[in-house]
Order: structure tokens, then sequence, then C-alpha cells
């Protein structure tokens, strides 16, 4: 599947294609940048977090939870984005206990989304659709 072949509705790996078309307004060069510095990003976020639980940091939990959060929402990745969400919240509320299964939550997501857009920048070619105007 390239990115020019979204379906328009969420795929059963987590991916909303209809939000990521949307974001993007159609510029296949900007959302194919983006999905791979996620791609090239994502594993030293995740290991920041491990590192955060292990120092009991509840603050740069939230912050990297955050950064998380919003990219995986640019993606489309609501399951996921919801996880480093929830993670962010611990962050807040100082709840670490609670942080290390989201974690695995988060990390089960990123297991399923993260092949997803990798073989979409490998089989990409050709561009997206338009999207129809307001």
């Amino acid at each position: 599947m390239s990115i020019s072949s979204l379906p328009t509705e969420s795929d059963r790996h987590g991916i909303d294609f209809s939000a990521v078309t949307s974001h993007f307004g159609g510029d296949q060069a900007l959302l194919h940048d983006v999905i791979e510095l996620f791609l090239a990003d994502w594993p030293q976020r995740v290991a920041a977090l491990h590192n955060a639980l292990e120092r009991g940091d509840s603050q740069d939990l939230r912050i990297v939870a955050h950064s998380l959060k919003g990219s995986l929402q640019v993606l489309g990745a609501q399951a996921a984005a919801a996880a480093a969400a929830a993670l962010e919240q611990c962050g807040k509320e100082g709840t670490l206990n609670q942080a290390r299964g989201l974690c695995d939550v988060l990390e089960r997501e990123l297991a399923a989304v993260v092949p997803l857009l990798t073989q979409l920048i490998r089989d990409d070619a050709s561009a997206l659709p338009p999207t129809k105007p307001c």
C-alpha cells in the first residue's frame, strides 16, 4: 500500500487514514517526511519513557509522552496516541506504577503501527488523492 492509496476508513492496525489524508491536505512529500522522521525517532522516545520510569521522573515521562502523543495523532494512530496521552496524564499525576502498564500498551500499539508506516514509505510511488475543499 502506498501513501497515495490510503484507505478511507480506519485500518485494523490502528491508523485513521482519512484523518491523515485530511491533515496533510494531499501533500504527499510532507507526509512522507513526517513518517520518516517518526520512524527514525520513535525508538529513542520509547527508550526515554523507560528511562524516565526507571528514574522515577514523572516530569520527563510527561514531556516524552506528550511528544509521542502529538506525533501519533498527526499520523492517525489513534489507539497509540491514546496510550501516550494516558502516559502523559500519569506523568502529570505522578502515578508511575500505572505508567508501567501503559508503556506496555503503547509498545503493543507501536508494534502494529510502525510496520504499516514503514510499508507506506517503502511502497509510496504516487500522489495522494486531493482532498475536497470545505
